[in-house]
């Protein structure tokens, strides 16, 4: 008995390590530069595939990379990243319209992100809200 004990103790450890890229809370984080925006959609269903996007938007200030993702809320674990999209140029928009992500019903966020150098405040994130949705 001892043996399945920790066999299940370990499995839980190495999967939470594996979604080292997690995210822990849904709150937005970092300070948002003046002028700047950012605007994630709340997922939703197309067909029996999954959609995300967002967009973000800045005037006066100096970002080095958007990111939008899929985000796999687990509530008092760790979320896991389930995809994202990179755009460089200005005005920023990203998604996808065809992710699956192994079939069932779970819960899922989208994340927009501005990384910017320590210099500039570092990165800034916003998260939209949590939907429902049942996917292949």
């Amino acid at each position: 008995m001892l043996k399945k004990q920790f066999f299940a103790t370990a499995l839980v450890a190495v999967a939470l390590t594996v979604g080292g890229g997690a995210t822990m809370a849904n709150a937005a984080g970092g300070s948002m530069p003046s002028g700047c925006s950012l605007s994630p959609v709340a997922p939703s269903n197309n067909g029996s595939y999954i959609k995300y996007s967002g967009t973000g938007s800045c005037t006066n200030a100096r970002v080095e990379r958007f990111v939008v993702r899929l985000v796999h809320n687990y509530n008092n674990l760790p979320d896991v990243r389930v995809t994202w999209t990179d755009d460089y140029t200005s005005p920023w928009s990203g998604g996808q319209s065809n992710v699956c992500d192994g079939g069932g019903t779970e819960e899922y966020y989208t994340q927009a992100v501005f990384y910017q150098s320590a210099s500039y405040g570092g990165d800034v994130w916003s998260d939209s809200a949590n939907k429902t949705l049942t996917h292949c």
